[in-house]
């Protein structure tokens, strides 16, 4: 019989442990009110504790991204991110990596982005994280989520154009009307003023940093997310050209050459 209730006790903890975890993450998501009178984007699904977040977490945490090509440690390539444009076709999650709130160092940051506009002002901004705070080991009532935690952003047609946003200090009375409130929004449609935007070299992830010039000091790093585009994405944003491209390229050069090898022989 003692063997018996162990196993049960243990399960029962793990879903108690579990339930906590859910009721913590739906707590992020929400709050009695979101600044600017937005929404959300979607359910917060827990990640799958995934080590490439935390890899991450640690190298944009531990490095100030004002300079460089590339984030330290990370096979990255930087981009313009107000040039976030999509090629093909593709189903985009956004995924919590870390913010210098969750070490203790800076305010407090939400996260969203806009398919339709820049900003907050225009367009069709939601909230994807209305608390983007970890702090990269467990969960609590002030950091609720863990890298690679994510949202389901939905479907976008090919040359759809995505801006995220950081909002500082969020409050749910900041107003669109108010300057001083606004002035607390930093989207990437500033381009380099606002935010750093990474190609993961090989992976279907951007890697989009915030900086909101604070107290921690200029380093676009106060708080970043990855955003999953489909690697096809990936390469046209690198520059790259798509496999598919590659392929008929390849097949009309064969093409080419046996043609010219018959008119050689007919020569």
């Amino acid at each position: 019989m003692k063997k018996l209730i162990r196993p049960l006790v243990m399960v029962s903890l793990l879903a108690m442990v579990a339930g906590q975890a859910d009721d913590l993450i739906e707590a992020a998501a929400k709050p009695v009110k979101y600044p600017f009178g937005l929404s959300v984007a979607g359910p917060i699904e827990k990640g799958s504790g995934d080590a490439f977040f935390y890899k991450l977490r640690d190298a944009v945490l531990g490095n100030n991204l004002t300079n460089g090509n590339s984030v330290p440690g990370i096979d990255s390539v930087r981009l313009d991110p107000s040039k976030i444009d999509l090629a093909l076709t593709a189903d985009v999650k956004a995924y919590m990596v870390g913010d210098q709130g969750g070490n203790g160092k800076d305010r407090e940051y939400a996260v969203g982005f806009n398919p339709a506009g820049p900003g907050v002002t225009t367009g069709d901004p939601k909230l994807i994280f209305p608390l983007a705070q970890t702090n990269g080991s467990s969960r609590n009532s002030t950091y609720p989520l863990l890298p690679g935690d994510y949202v389901d952003l939905g479907k976008f047609a090919a040359g759809s154009h995505l801006d995220f946003f950081a909002i500082a200090d969020p409050n749910p009375g900041y107003s669109k009307k108010n300057p001083e409130d606004l002035a607390k929004v930093f989207s990437t449609a500033g381009g380099d003023l606002n935010a750093r935007m990474y190609a993961l070299t090989g992976t279907a992830y951007l890697l989009v940093t915030f900086e909101g010039k604070d107290k921690a000091g200029v380093d676009y790093n106060d708080v970043a997310i990855a955003v999953n585009v489909g690697a096809d994405n990936i390469r046209h944003l690198m520059g790259a050209p798509e496999p598919s491209l590659l392929l008929a390229l390849g097949s009309f050069a064969g093409v080419l050459l046996t043609a010219t090898g018959r008119h050689r022989r007919q020569g």
